[in-house]
């Protein structure tokens, strides 16, 4: 009974829910579609920056489009923050379940008195 409940334990560690979480799959899509969502943007603030001529330039053109790209660096770095809280919080449930998973493996091993087998 206790090599089973060992095998259950080690199936579930090598289970998508361990290895290839759902929850981490959703955020890197979002975080995939962010960086094509911010490189298209500044493709498009780069061709107007482009598309200055000395005749047409003006100080405040100029400003007003690293105005542009400063503010979408802040937007992006925003989303990229709150990505990676996301992340550390679903790296830190994961952490949580396994460490219940191993305790209640505990408990079923002293129930069955192989503790001491299994260290």
């Amino acid at each position: 009974r206790h090599r089973y409940a060992v095998s259950v334990v080690k199936t579930r560690i090598a289970s998508e829910e361990f290895v290839h979480p759902g929850e981490l799959k959703d955020v890197f899509t979002r975080v995939r579609a962010t960086q094509r969502e911010v490189y298209a943007e500044r493709v498009r603030l780069l061709q107007v920056l482009f598309s200055l001529t000395a005749e047409n330039v003006t100080s405040l053109k100029a400003r007003t489009q690293q105005e542009a790209i400063a503010s979408l660096n802040d937007k992006a770095q925003e989303a990229y923050d709150n990505y990676f809280a996301e992340l550390k919080r679903i790296k830190d449930g994961l952490h949580e379940r396994g460490e219940q998973m191993l305790r209640e493996l505990e408990a079923e091993l002293e129930a069955h008195d192989a503790r001491r087998e299994w260290g």
